[in-house]
């Protein structure tokens, strides 16, 4: 293949992750000039009778990933975006959209962009780009897969909506019966072979397909529903996009209420979303902690909080004061997420419900002891000090104030309480004995309150939950045995079969392993145009694909 490429020097084996770079090397050519060439080209070519806004979808998605991922990719994989329809028009045979005019018209434009010396790539451009073409064709078969594998555990008689090309309008009845099937274990392995640049490149075109479909098919958006609830989603909260993860998720339940014909309800939250988020998130963290000195930094975006009000999620990392610096977590519930709990309230007989997590805290201790100090901390200084803030349960809780653990854990909390004079009276405390501990491994330890609190301009006032967890636990909750993934997971089994609490930590324990290993995957996105090497097959047959074309269909 040196015609095309000459063959990348060898790259470690990805059993050591490669870390981010945080500088990236300026001198490389940049590629958005001759990619967004190749993709006018293919687009104008005669015969291709594609999409109207192609050029714009790219674009849109460039620009998501830009948004969600920018500061972990170089600017190789954010560019190689704008290939992302013209390498499936070309070697995607499996896909209908590969039609012959297309595919020569595609051939072309990437044959210019491999073997064009005025285009200006160099040979590990064109290598690494060549890869992560090549795993765009590969998630894409890999999401389609899994979504095909969910029709096993749904209704025969709506089996047909999701595994073929089904016309007819979608019943609302299967808008809600299809619920997302997810299986960890083929996630890691597929990742095992595959870039993750690909997944998260991936996973933005889902999005901007969902937000702007390119078929009239109802069936069609039920099936990007699918691959974004059982498929990408899951990935990218796994990894650690949580921003990504978050919309896939707000955009999926969105179109699952459309379906069911409540537009009228994701209006009305909308409006109040839109309300809380234009009073800022920094302005309403520094008021819960009684300071104008939170430092809060979104994880979703290159720009400053205050400067991305259009932004549909607001995830971030705060550092504040309570008594002492506190580190932690925040994010605002999103439109579809807040849109699909009120209702599913409203499905059991409960009209007037909200979810009191509309703006959720996680505040990370070191250990126990110091997250039950900064816990009752939080409770005497700003619950029980503001007028502000009104306590208010969830619907769930028997109580405001929870504390759920082992007896130690539990134990630990209600003595700090004691010791600073709280009333413990005021608290539900859920402890985990110790045979259930044996049993069924140690379950989700937390402190948390909610309430709703007072702010000008917000006439329904922001249900408010802060969570106070250690370091150990945080991570438990993302790769451990109580991450939901698993939790997900073991509901699936036992809607087949019964399953024993031996074996529901036998299976969560496999599973954090699993989920450690997909985590870790994240750190293999590289500036200095690294890949997967297990990934390097898919590359080849790209190019042989190409270099096959160049040779004999064009002759």
């Amino acid at each position: 293949m040196s015609e095309l490429c000459s063959s990348r020097s060898e790259q470690p084996e990805p059993s050591t992750p490669q870390k981010f770079e945080k500088t990236i090397d300026l001198e490389r050519p940049s590629l958005e000039f001759p990619f967004q060439l190749a993709l006018e080209e293919y687009f104008q070519a005669d015969g291709v009778g594609e999409r109207e806004d192609l050029i714009e979808h790219a674009k849109r998605t460039m620009e998501l990933v830009e948004e969600f991922a920018g500061l972990k990719l170089p600017p190789e994989a954010l560019y190689a975006v704008l290939l992302h329809d013209v390498v499936d028009r070309f070697h995607n045979r499996d896909s209908q959209k590969c039609t012959p005019e297309r595919r020569q018209a595609a051939g072309l434009a990437l044959a210019d962009v491999f073997t064009n010396p005025e285009t200006g790539v160099t040979c590990a451009q064109g290598s690494y780009v060549a890869s992560l073409l090549a795993d765009f064709i590969a998630t894409e078969k890999a999401s389609a897969h899994h979504r095909v594998r969910v029709a096993t555990t749904i209704p025969e008689d709506i089996r047909e909506i999701i595994t073929d090309h089904y016309q007819e309008s979608v019943p609302a009845e299967a808008w809600r019966q299809i619920e997302p099937f997810v299986d960890v274990e083929q996630m890691a392995e597929f990742l095992d072979k595959t870039n993750i640049e690909a997944v998260i490149i991936k996973a933005c075109e889902l999005l901007d397909n969902m937000c702007y479909p390119s078929s009239s098919r109802e069936s069609a958006k039920l099936q990007d529903v699918l691959e974004a609830e059982s498929f990408y989603a899951p990935l990218c909260e796994v990894m650690g996009f949580d921003g990504l993860a978050a919309s896939l998720r707000s955009q999926a339940h969105i179109i699952r209420l459309e379906g069911q014909g409540k537009r009228k309800l994701i209006e009305e939250i909308r409006e109040q979303y839109e309300k809380t988020r234009h009073v800022g998130v920094r302005n309403l963290v520094n008021t819960i902690f009684g300071t104008e000195q939170v430092e809060t930094e979104a994880v979703v975006g290159l720009r400053s909080e205050a400067s991305c009000h259009n932004r549909s999620v607001h995830i971030g990392d705060f550092v504040a004061q309570n008594g002492k610096a506190v580190y932690g977590k925040y994010r605002l519930k999103t439109v579809g997420s807040w849109a699909a709990k009120v209702h599913e309230a409203h499905q059991n007989d409960k009209p007037e419900y909200t979810p009191m997590d509309v703006l959720g805290l996680t505040v990370i201790s070191k250990n126990v002891k110091a997250q039950a100090r900064d816990f009752v901390e939080f409770l005497q200084r700003r619950i029980d000090m503001n007028p502000a803030f009104q306590l208010k349960k969830a619907a769930s809780k028997s109580s405001a104030i929870c504390v759920h653990g082992t007896v130690d854990y539990v134990t630990t909390v209600r003595r700090e309480m004691e010791q600073r004079g709280f009333d413990t009276e005021r608290c539900e405390f859920v402890v985990q004995d110790a045979e259930s501990v044996q049993q069924r491994g140690q379950k989700y330890q937390v402190s948390k309150t909610t309430f709703l609190m007072d702010y000008p301009g917000l006439d329904k006032g922001v249900p408010v939950e802060v969570q106070f967890v250690t370091e150990d636990e945080r991570r438990r909750s993302r790769t451990g045995e109580v991450a939901h993934i698993i939790y997900k997971y073991i509901r699936q089994l036992e809607r087949q079969r019964p399953v024993s609490d031996e074996d529901k930590h036998a299976i969560a324990q496999t599973m954090s392993q699993l989920l450690k290993q997909i985590h870790q995957r994240r750190d293999y996105a590289s500036h200095d145009l690294e890949v997967n090497e297990r990934s390097t097959p898919a590359r080849d047959a790209l190019l042989e694909d190409l270099y096959h074309f160049l040779c004999h269909e064009l002759a």
